[in-house]
């Protein structure tokens, strides 16, 4: 089968931020800012959590599903499943070293700050993923700058994506992080 797009419109901006509807314009299912929820995560209304994620790792590289929680794709008849592989991360002190294996996926694309500086097919016009995911933002928040410059880059190269930083969103940061452009957050951070 194929992947559907996300059903997604804009109702306010405020420079890289943003709200979005997400699913059917007439009857809205869901909004960004809004949450991932994982495999452990409490039951969410779709509302504020529209979609529900799962990484395997058992093989290399991992990859990453990303299911909808509701009809959020038209013509709105089911819920929809994206998965991307990650390729290989390396750490952002290694991003002069090129591992040639990068992220494949159609709606979700998994970028690391190495395949932002190597992958060509990040180039493609062509390539409009619904998601967004930067793998590896927690190790960005360790160096001052590449966060806010990935962050950036992504968000003026996939204006219409929702951005996903897996790790690094809290209620701490939040507000933050949505005013930098992020759409979509989890709770890894956020206390049980």
């Amino acid at each position: 089968m194929t992947e559907r797009p996300l059903a997604r419109a804009p109702v306010a901006r405020q420079r890289l931020s943003r709200v979005m509807q997400l699913g059917d314009r007439n009857s809205p299912t869901s909004w960004t800012p809004g949450l991932v929820a994982g495999p452990k995560d409490p039951e969410m209304p779709v509302s504020l959590a529209p979609f529900v994620s799962s990484r395997e790792s058992e093989n290399l590289p991992a990859s990453i599903t990303l299911e909808t929680r509701g009809n959020l794709c038209f013509p709105f008849d089911a819920e929809d499943s994206w998965s991307a592989s990650e390729g290989l991360v390396l750490p952002p002190s290694l991003s002069e070293s090129d591992s040639g294996e990068f992220s494949r996926g159609n709606q979700l694309l998994t970028v690391t700050w190495q395949s932002m500086h190597h992958d060509e097919m990040l180039n493609n016009s062509e390539l409009q993923p619904s998601v967004v995911c930067l793998a590896d933002s927690v190790q960005l928040t360790h160096n001052p700058g590449l966060l806010v410059e990935a962050l950036y880059a992504l968000r003026t190269r996939f204006p219409n994506s929702l951005l996903w930083t897996p790790g690094i969103g809290g209620p701490d940061n939040c507000a933050l992080l949505t005013w930098m452009g992020v759409d979509l957050f989890d709770l890894a951070r956020s206390p049980p």
